[in-house]
C-alpha cells in the first residue's frame, strides 16, 4: 500500500524547489495534491512532473497572503477531493541583499512584506485548513521553516519569521492534539533550488559549504522525503518536534586550526 492513500494534500509553494519535489512524491505515494503558487506556468510544470509518473494533480493559483484567496484554495480542495488531510505550508521569501538587515536598518516595509509571505501565510492557511481536518477526523501539518531560525542572520525579519513558524508550529500541536491533528517543523539547510541560486553567489559557495559537514548542498528530494515521513501514518506520534534537515550545520561548527 502507499504512504498516503487516499490522503489529500495542500501543497503551498509548489511550482518549483522543495514544494515541487514534495508534490511529485506525494503524487507518487497516492496522494491527491492541491498544486499552490501565483504562478500558472510553474504550477504546471509541477503538474506535468506529477502526470510524467503516472499520476494526477491539480492547481489553484493563490496568494497565501490574503485571506479571501486562501479560503477559496481550502474550499477548492474540499470542493475536489472532498477534505483535507495533510497541510503543508511552503511558501516561502527571503530579501537578503534587498533591504532585509539588521533590525535598525530593516524598512518597515521590508519588515512587513517578509513576516506576510513566511508567518502569516501559515496562520491563514492553517486558520482556513484545520477545521476541515477536524472533520475529516484529523490531519497532518508540516511547515517549512528554515535553519536560519535555529543559528540566526543579521537578516532580521526573515529570521524573525521563521523563528515565528517554529514556535507557532508547537502551539498549533499543542492546541490541535485532542482533534488528531499534529503539527510539525522542518528546518532545511541551503537547498539546490532556483530562489536559493538567486541569493548564494557562485563565488561565496565554497565558503558556506566549509560550515556544513557533508560540504554540499541539499537537493529538493532531500528536504521532500522528511516531509513525506511527517506528512503520513508514519510519523503518528510525532508532533511539536522541529527538525533540522541541513547536512549536519546545526550539530557543530568545524575547527579553525
Amino acid at each position: 500500500m502507499m504512504r498516503l492513500s487516499g490522503k489529500v494534500a495542500i501543497i503551498t509553494g509548489s511550482g518549483s524547489g522543495i514544494g515541487q519535489a514534495a508534490s511529485v512524491l506525494f503524487a507518487k505515494e497516492d496522494a491527491k495534491v492541491i498544486v499552490n503558487s501565483l504562478h500558472e506556468d510553474t504550477c504546471r510544470q509541477t503538474i506535468d512532473l506529477v502526470k510524467a509518473e503516472g499520476r494526477d494533480a491539480v492547481f489553484f493559483l493563490a496568494d497565501v497572503t490574503k485571506a479571501e484567496q486562501v479560503e477559496n484554495l481550502v474550499e477548492f480542495a474540499v470542493k475536489t477531493y472532498g477534505k483535507i488531510d495533510i497541510l503543508v505550508n511552503n511558501v516561502g521569501l527571503s530579501l537578503r541583499g534587498k533591504g532585509d538587515w539588521s533590525i535598525a536598518d530593516v524598512d518597515e516595509s521590508i519588515w512587513e512584506k517578509t513576516l506576510k509571505v513566511n508567518l502569516t501565510s501559515v496562520y491563514l492557511c492553517c486558520k482556513y485548513t484545520i477545521p476541515y481536518m477536524i472533520k475529516a477526523g484529523g490531519g497532518s501539518i508540516v511547515n517549512v521553516s528554515t535553519i536560519d531560525a535555529l543559528i540566526a542572520h543579521q537578516g532580521a525579519s526573515y529570521v524573525a519569521a521563521k523563528g515565528g513558524m517554529v514556535t507557532l508550529t508547537k502551539s498549533i500541536a499543542v492546541a490541535y492534539a485532542e482533534k488528531n491533528i499534529r503539527a510539525n517543523v522542518v528546518c532545511p539547510g541551503p537547498t539546490e533550488t532556483p530562489a536559493a541560486r538567486k541569493i548564494l553567489k557562485p563565488e561565496l559557495e565554497s565558503t558556506r559549504l566549509f560550515y556544513i559537514p557533508l560540504k554540499r548542498l541539499a537537493q529538493p528530494i532531500e528536504i521532500a522525503h522528511p516531509i513525506l515521513f511527517l506528512a503520513s501514518d508514519e510519523s503518528s506520534y510525532i508532533t511539536g518536534t522541529v527538525l533540522p534537515i541541513d547536512g549536519g550545520e546545526t550539530a557543530g561548527r568545524p575547527l579553525w586550526f
